[in-house]
């Protein structure tokens, strides 16, 4: 997908707002349970492709010094506001325009951690992933952590089986079949998101691992969850008890290959040698 077509996406789309819906809670607090589980105490942590800064704002309320790296402008100047609004400054040493494949506004091993939860599937050019995964590789300092989101086939599949019926102009036969053979998506429409691209679980460790990572972890962010999110929100405020039995179910099985493989969403996280 063309820059261009990433800004004017989101330009009309309130990526704030959609953390905020039942799914985007379930997929934030599983995130965030990630990376507390792997982050040292206040990292430096680079976070590619973050959006208005949902993830950067909480970090920095946790400790750690982050900078933001997006497409979109306004993006950027919504994640100022939100940091200004909760006295973060201190907290977030950059926020600027950039793109994934072109991280040259950092030095070399500048960072202790770095996140990228959207770029990897918006890069439908293989030479574009392996350009953004050496960059990752590049800013990241020896043994520092890494954590990557990305769209597995199946799960890609399944969302294009959902769109057909709520956006028909979206998907036609041929854009479906070739998402199925080739994990690319290309919207034969002008209507919402125009391109996606799909990785599998064994794909996304080659592609880290050629630029010297090593897989730490590998999970689905929503598992189990994924499409019942709203009947888990309102079961957590209704039982409690019941809801965290459910939770605890969810984590132990967000390994398992099926359910990486149709939890909608996947994080791989890794460490560079070194």
């Amino acid at each position: 997908m063309s820059k261009q077509a990433v800004r004017m996406y989101y330009e009309q789309y309130d990526e704030w707002a959609r953390m905020d819906s039942a799914s985007g809670q379930i997929e934030f607090m599983r995130s965030m349970g990630v990376l507390d589980q792997w982050l040292p105490e206040q990292a430096r942590v680079l976070d590619i492709g973050g959006g208005p800064g949902r993830y950067a704002v909480e970090l920095a309320r946790r400790g750690h010094r982050v900078s933001l790296v997006d497409l979109c402008s306004h993006h950027i100047e919504m994640a100022r506001e939100q940091v200004v609004d909760r006295r973060l400054s201190t907290r977030v040493e950059r926020m600027c325009e950039g793109d994934a494949c072109d991280l040259s506004m950092f030095g070399d091993d500048s960072f202790d951690a770095a996140m990228a939860f959207g770029p990897f599937y918006h890069l439908v050019d293989d030479n574009e992933r392996r350009d953004a995964a050496a960059e990752l590789a590049r800013v990241t300092r020896p043994s520092g952590i890494v954590f990557v989101q990305f769209i597995p086939p199946l799960s890609g599949v399944v969302r294009l089986m959902e769109r057909a019926d709520e956006l028909p102009q979206t998907v036609s036969v041929d854009s479906f079949q070739t998402a199925h053979a080739e994990y690319v998506y290309r919207n034969p429409s002008e209507t919402g998101f125009q391109e996606a691209a799909y990785m599998t679980p064994e794909q996304a460790k080659l592609l880290f691992e050629e630029v010297g990572f090593v897989t730490e972890d590998l999970l689905s962010v929503l598992g189990l969850a994924a499409g019942r999110e709203e009947r888990l929100c309102r079961l957590q405020a209704r039982d409690p008890e019941l809801y965290e039995a459910m939770a605890a179910v969810i984590e132990d099985t967000a390994r398992e290959p099926a359910v990486i493989e149709t939890g909608e969403l996947a994080m791989w996280v890794g460490r560079l040698q070194g």
